[in-house]
C-alpha cells in the first residue's frame, strides 16, 4: 500500500498499530513519520485557508446576494 493509503486511513481513525497491521509496513515509525507530515500539511493548509477568509460581508460573494 502506498502513502495515500496510510493518509486515507489516518484520516477515517486509524491507530499507528492498525494502520500498520492493514498496510504491512516493515516499521512504525515510517507509517509515524507519514502522520507527521500530513499533520505538518493540515496545519500549513488550514493556515493558508485562514489567511484567505474574508473579513466581512462585502467581500462574501455568497452573503451579497440576498
Amino acid at each position: 500500500m502506498g502513502y495515500g493509503k496510510v493518509e486515507l486511513l489516518w484520516r477515517l481513525g486509524g491507530t499507528t498499530a492498525q494502520i500498520d497491521a492493514w498496510t504491512g509496513y516493515e516499521s512504525l515509525s515510517e507509517i509515524e513519520r507519514y502522520i507527521r507530515n500530513f499533520n505538518k500539511r493540515m496545519v500549513l493548509s488550514s493556515t493558508e485557508q485562514e489567511q484567505k477568509a474574508p473579513t466581512s460581508a462585502a467581500h462574501d460573494p455568497a452573503q451579497n446576494k440576498k
